[in-house]
């Protein structure tokens, strides 16, 4: 008997075959594929799990913000690749000697071996960390190069800037202290006597005073308020210079201060913080200025995510089920 097979049928028949019997190939796990593709460009699952753990330490249960650091560490990294990719592009380099001397300065403080131990446990390699590192100087050159032609604030600006502010610009009232502390009132009752009878109180200090500052005759420098306990505001500030406060208590033990010196509050003049003034106006502008870069970079770069693999990165599993890596 003949079978008739319809035209086109045999390739279709063909084709179903080989399609049952080659089946697709399963999506790779989530630590196998990019958590970004940046104009392309592959951001490995890995590497921002490194960056969690490096950051954020390892894993525990009920991190439940784990998985919020990784997604704002993720946004760094497409940042910095994207920046990085611009950096290349403008054909700006980083010589050798600088990410040299900014790799030992890496370790600086660290024995070779300890400081090995820090990369690993932060799931990173030497190799790898000094290329992290030479990117970001890399990215540092870039922004410099984009910044680097702003002008010098005018007059003007200074002028309106210390005016609006000029709050900022006073110098607090301070006084100049010295103390004796002594362990009991008996103690303190003793010396302020002594004191009260013309004894010189530097002498006194450093013969009986507890505290650190005996050796220099309980001198404790200029002080605003707010810097001390605040049981030295409430007497210092109070005392005028030359006079000597009765028996103060505190957690720390008796005291008795003197009033050395008293300095008033003044306004600084304009001339007195015009270069800080400068600095400040263009640090802000500096900061402008690569934010604008940034954002314009940013927009112009096609980015896909892998909630997944981001998941995974953060490992959100171990978070979920309390139990070892995932």
């Amino acid at each position: 008997m003949r079978i008739e097979v319809p035209a086109g049928g045999l390739c279709l028949g063909l084709l179903a075959l080989v399609a049952l019997g080659c089946p697709r190939a399963p999506t790779p796990p989530p630590q196998a594929r990019p958590v970004a593709v940046v104009d392309g460009d592959p951001i490995l699952a890995l590497d921002l799990r490194r960056e969690v753990w490096r950051v954020h330490g390892p894993p525990t249960a009920g991190d439940s913000g784990r998985l919020v650091v990784a997604a704002s560490l993720l946004e760094q990294l497409v940042e910095q690749h994207i920046l990085a990719r611009a950096a290349r592009a403008a054909n700006i380099t980083v010589p050798a000697r600088e990410v040299q001397a900014a790799w030992d300065a890496a370790q600086d403080g660290y024995r070779a071996e300890d400081f090995g131990a820090a990369v690993y446990a932060q799931m990173q390699t030497p190799e790898r960390l000094k290329a992290l590192l030479e990117e970001r100087l890399l990215v540092e050159r870039f922004l410099l190069e984009k910044t680097r032609s702003i002008p010098r604030a005018t007059d003007e600006a200074v002028r309106r800037h210390y005016e609006a502010r000029k709050d900022q610009y006073k110098v607090a009232e301070t006084v100049r202290a010295r103390q004796v502390v002594v362990r009991t009132m008996e103690e303190a009752r003793i010396l302020l006597d002594r004191l009260n009878h013309g004894e010189d109180f530097a002498k006194l200090a450093r013969e009986h005073s507890v505290a650190p500052e005996k050796d220099r005759g309980g001198d404790l420098g200029f002080f605003a308020r707010g810097v001390m306990p605040a049981v030295f505001d409430r007497v210092c500030f109070t005392l005028e210079p030359g006079q000597v406060s009765d028996v103060v208590t505190s957690e720390y033990g008796q005291h008795i201060f003197q009033v050395t010196e008293k300095r008033p509050e003044v306004m600084q003049p304009l001339e007195a913080v015009d270069a800080e003034i400068r600095d400040t106006l263009r640090r802000a502008e500096v900061q402008a200025t690569e934010d604008r870069v940034i954002a314009e970079l940013v927009h112009k770069a096609v980015v896909h995510k892998d909630a997944e693999a981001l998941a995974w990165a953060a490992d959100q599993a171990v978070v979920l089920d309390g139990g070892g890596r995932g």
